[in-house]
Order: structure tokens, then C-alpha cells, then sequence
């Protein structure tokens, strides 16, 4: 059986519990811990780095003690080796009846022998990347729930959007949060902006003002740590996106009426940090700006239409935007 979306994943295995699932997701960790929910915790989880034939069969074949079923994790599948997945393949076609196997993929092609032979045992969840972010949001919300706190579907979701589709960051800002909102037992969107977007607003503006400093090293520095905590490249893109169409603007504002002009219509751009902006700005020019924005859409085409990983993708058009300086001259206004 295939399955698309999470709820009638999560009612299919609530009224018959499947003894094989596999997840196909960008995420899949936070699906797999509503499908642990159901099953119980894993005795083990494999993965490329201790998979092996032994193993495997020894945890598939041992009876259970003090629970009903074993419990057994394979994650990561696109990166076990193919003699491995021929194991899994052959205990999928004849699996025991105490055993709740879980596999977890990022990109498991449907058409593989190993889908296919699930999909004639139990159930596959395949979720795309829209899918991956509202069944983490719906994790989100009972994971709030469980520590007694309400967290509402679309704060969720801000969240996931705000943060990336990491579990163990979305977890701990999570935690940050119902730290924050303590006695009020409530999560809102002003929450969210106050606790989670301000810290990234302030790590964005950095890696923009590297960016018309043209310091290469120290944006994919800043790019590379946004990653790595779990912010996804589109939300990264937007924010960038962002602050090159402002800084046309302020640039233009700038020229016809001053600081002032620029002061009214960004409030937050006044004194030491008006004039640091403005001295950033100058220096990339309009054009370059414009430039920057034609390179940001390029790269979000390739995103959308390419299988290259999203980190190199980045990593590229960080080197892209930082050399457009010292590309010729540009129109400072």
C-alpha cells in the first residue's frame, strides 16, 4: 500500500499496524517517531556504518522478552550497500511475525525491488518536501502537547518554516520555547518571532553584510552553520532575496532624500548602523544588487529542477554573490 500523506498514514497503522513500513522523505525523522509512538521504541537502529547480514539476522530472528514485538530500524537505505539491501529484500518477502521493521529514505526510487516488495507486505509513506513540513509540524504539536503545553498547527508550521526541517533543532527551539512561554502553557506566532526568527533575522543580516563586504570565507561560514542548524536553502534564498531588493531600495532612497528619507521608510536603519549599511551598500552598487538578484532566481530554478545537493548549491552561489565586487565597475548611486 502507498500513502502520500500523514494522516492516513497514522489511521492505517493505528487500525492495522503494518509489520513492515517504509518511509520515503527529505525529513523522515519526525514520521518515524509517530510511527515509534504506535510501535514502541527500536532495539536497534542500523544504518551503512554497523549494518551487516549477521546483525540483522540476529535481531530479526530473536524472539521477544518483555514486549510484544522487536523493533527494528534500517534508515538512511540510498546509502547501504546493494549485497545489504538484498538482505533486507529477501527478510521482506518472508518477515517474521514478532518483527515491526521501519526503513527510512531519503530517495528510495519507488521502483526499486525493495519498494515494491514492501509495498506487497506492509506500507509505504512517500511525502514530498511540502509533505515533510506538515508532518513535522504536526510532530511539533505533540511533542508540545506532551510537556503540557498547547502549541497550535499553524505556530507549527512558522516554526518549521522559521527553522528548517531538522528534528534535533526543531526539538531544542521547541524546548527553548516552552521554556519562554512557562505558566502561560501556550505557543503563538509572537512567541515564535520573538524567541526563534529574531536569532536568525540577526545571523541573516551577517551573512549579507559578508556578503557586500565580498569576505567569501566568512559567508559560507555563516551560510554553512544556518545549514547545518537546520535552515532550509529556500528559506535562506528568500531572506537574501530580501535584503538585496531593500538594499536597491535604500540606495535609491539614499540618493534622492538623504538619510532621512531611507530612516522613514526602514526605522531600524538610523545613526552608527545607518551609515554602515549605506557604506556596504555603495560599495556593491545597484547593479551588482540587481545582479544578485537575477543570480538568487537562477539558483532557485536549479534547486527546483536538478537533483545537486542543496549545501553545494549554496556553497556556489555564496562564491557567486561575493565575487560580483570585484566584477568591473557598478553604479553606486
Amino acid at each position: 500500500m502507498k500513502l502520500t500523506d500523514v494522516v492516513t498514514f497514522k489511521q492505517k497503522i493505528s487500525e492495522a499496524p503494518p509489520s513492515i513500513c517504509l518511509v520515503i522523505a527529505k525529513e523522515p525523522a519526525g514520521v518515524c517517531e509517530a510511527l515509534f509512538e504506535l510501535w514502541g521504541p527500536p532495539s536497534v537502529h542500523f544504518d551503512k556504518e554497523n549494518f551487516s547480514r549477521e546483525r540483522f539476522t540476529q535481531e530479526v530472528e530473536t524472539l521477544p522478552f518483555l514486549t510484544k514485538k522487536v523493533v527494528v530500524h534500517v534508515r538512511d537505505l540510498e546509502q547501504i550497500k546493494a549485497n545489504d539491501l538484498n538482505t533486507l529484500l529477501l527478510y521482506v518477502k518472508k518477515p517474521n511475525p514478532w518483527v515491526h521493521l521501519l526503513l527510512s529514505s531519503a530517495q528510495l526510487p519507488l521502483s526499486s525491488k525493495l519498494a515494491k516488495a514492501v509495498d506487497e507486505k506492509g506500507v509505504i509513506l512517500r511525502l514530498e518536501e511540502k509533505g515533510v513540513e506538515n508532518a513535522l509540524a504536526d510532530w511539533l504539536t505533540h511533542e508540545a502537547a506532551a510537556s503540557g503545553v498547547a502549541l497550535p498547527l499553524s505556530a507549527a508550521t512558522l516554526l518549521v518554516k522559521n527553522i528548517g526541517t531538522k528534528c534535533e533543532i526543531l526539538k531544542l527551539e521547541l524546548e527553548k520555547l516552552i521554556c519562554f512561554v512557562g505558566k502561560k502553557a501556550m505557543i503563538t506566532p509572537e512567541d515564535i518571532e520573538t524567541v526563534v526568527t529574531a536569532v536568525v533575522h540577526e545571523t541573516m543580516w551577517r551573512l549579507a553584510d559578508a556578503i557586500l563586504s565580498s569576505n567569501g570565507s566568512l559567508a559560507w561560514k555563516i551560510g554553512q552553520g544556518l545549514m547545518e542548524e537546520g535552515m532550509a536553502l529556500f528559506p535562506l534564498m528568500a531572506s537574501l532575496r530580501t535584503q538585496m531588493r531593500n538594499g536597491v531600495e535604500i540606495l535609491r532612497l539614499h540618493h534622492g532624500g538623504g538619510e532621512a528619507a531611507v530612516t522613514r521608510a526602514f526605522p531600524y536603519l538610523k545613526g552608527w548602523i545607518l551609515n554602515k549599511k549605506i557604506g556596504a551598500l555603495r560599495g556593491y552598487g545597484i547593479s551588482r544588487l540587481q545582479k544578485a538578484l537575477v543570480i538568487l532566481f537562477e539558483t532557485e530554478i536549479k534547486a527546483k529542477n536538478s537533483a545537486i545537493e542543496h549545501t553545494l548549491l549554496f556553497q556556489l552561489l555564496l562564491a557567486q554573490l561575493t565575487i560580483l565586487r570585484s566584477q568591473g565597475s557598478a553604479a553606486t548611486a
